[in-house]
């Protein structure tokens, strides 16, 4: 009983890490993009049935990845796992789509097709330009590490 009770616990105090990274990231980035690929995530999650430590552990690594792709822009909080500084300019939103996209893909590759259609109709609707590639590099240098 008592390692039942542990493993709830750690489970709150997962399910509060991710709820704070989602609430930070709103406030820094557009909520639609966070939100687009939190939706995406879930729903990759009910597709494969994954268990609740799959999918915890899932929901935690794309929010970091999108909450240290978009704070090496914005510079406004501490670093949870990876310090990179962007260049000026970098979009925070297509920051945070990539570093959600690869962590998608790499999590459950099933579901690419999905993942690459949202993506896709992310950047055809962002102008292109230095700070767009900046972006798209970051994110994935970030999920990348994160991923390792």
């Amino acid at each position: 009983m008592h390692a039942k009770t542990t493993l709830h616990l750690r489970y709150q105090v997962l399910w509060k890490c991710v709820c704070s990274l989602v609430v930070i990231m709103v406030c820094s980035a557009r909520a639609d993009v966070v939100t687009q690929w939190n939706a995406l995530f879930l729903d990759a999650i009910r597709a494969e049935a994954a268990s609740p430590t799959l999918a915890s552990r899932g929901l935690a690594i794309l929010h970091t990845a999108i909450y240290d792709a978009v704070n090496s822009i914005e510079r406004t909080h501490q670093p949870y796992f990876v310090d990179l500084i962007a260049p000026p300019g970098t979009s925070r939103e297509a920051a945070a789509a990539a570093a959600a996209h690869e962590v998608m893909v790499k999590s459950f590759p099933t579901g690419i097709a999905r993942y690459e259609q949202a993506f896709s109709e992310f950047l055809a609707a962002s102008p292109p330009g230095k700070h767009l590639d900046d972006a798209l590099l970051l994110g994935k240098l970030v999920a990348d590490k994160i991923l390792e």
